[in-house]
């Protein structure tokens, strides 16, 4: 009986830990889910504010086929991620803010579609539409920030501080271009600047260069994360003037150039310090 005590106890021990290590599996899975979920609506915001700033750009070229090809682009990668999105596992509590985000979605995309028609007819934008466009693009980013928000409580994901701030840099680096685009390409953008966030450009500059002073020092000892960081600084310094300064530095075109390639840069960042 002892000889079968002693005989039985490794082989108890050897199924608690392989016990132990598929629950381990399953949790680093559940973390995986969770992260591709909030991942998934951050680049969705991005990838909005992607197309709606190329339109913008788009009606004061009129017509430009590479900008036409730059709003297609975003637009296919918002409806590619809402697809992506809705089939995760860890999106299955939220599939009525899902469907509402995914309807508000063909909205803007309807409108998106009418007011490029505009520019191919007639050359000009129809001032109206652009602002209920605006408006879309704004209830579309606040329905997906507010399931962020949700679904972060209730999955149990707290992001790390540099990672929360690269994407913060990002987004705000988003909504300056935007509201930069809709000013230059407008002659009573006014109208719709409000349509986008109420905050001026030059605040929303700040916030940036405050987000990303923390996601410099994160940076600090690590050569590939510093190399990007120093990239970026090049590049937002070369830009921050038309931003803080809007009325003595107007070239959008850099300025969207510039502004593309830092988001670029901090989704390869994020890539590197999350390493």
């Amino acid at each position: 009986m002892k000889r079968d005590a002693r005989l039985f106890s490794p082989l108890v021990l050897i199924l608690i830990a392989a016990l132990q290590c598929v629950g381990i599996q399953q949790v680093i899975a559940a973390d995986k889910e969770s992260g591709d979920l909030i991942r998934n609506l951050h680049n969705l915001r991005i990838q909005s504010y992607f197309a709606i700033n190329a339109y913008y750009n788009f009606s004061a070229a009129q017509g430009d086929k590479a900008l036409l090809a730059d709003i297609n682009e975003a637009s296919a990668e918002v409806q590619t991620l809402l697809d992506a999105t809705v089939a995760l596992p860890a999106a299955k509590n939220y599939a009525k803010q899902l469907g509402q985000i995914k309807t508000e979605w063909k909205t803007l995309g309807q409108q998106l579609k009418m007011n490029i028609g505009d520019i191919l007819k007639t050359g000009f934008p129809d001032l109206r539409l652009v602002d209920d466009m605006a408006r879309q693009n704004q209830t579309f980013n606040q329905l997906i920030l507010e399931l962020d928000d949700k679904a972060k409580t209730e999955l149990g994901v707290t992001l790390p501080d540099r990672i929360a701030k690269i994407r913060e840099s990002a987004i705000s680096l988003s909504l300056m271009m935007t509201k930069y685009s809709a000013r230059s390409t407008s002659n009573v953008s006014q109208i719709f600047q409000g349509s986008m966030n109420d905050k001026g450009i030059d605040v929303i500059a700040a916030e940036y260069e405050a987000s990303f002073a923390i996601v410099k020092a994160a940076a600090t000892g690590n050569p590939k994360a510093e190399k990007i960081v120093t990239s970026i600084l090049a590049k937002w310094n070369f830009i921050r003037g038309s931003y803080i300064n809007y009325n003595e530095n107007n070239v959008n075109y850099v300025v969207n150039l510039y502004s593309t390639r830092i988001i670029l840069a901090l989704l390869e960042l994020e890539g590197v310090l999350d390493a």
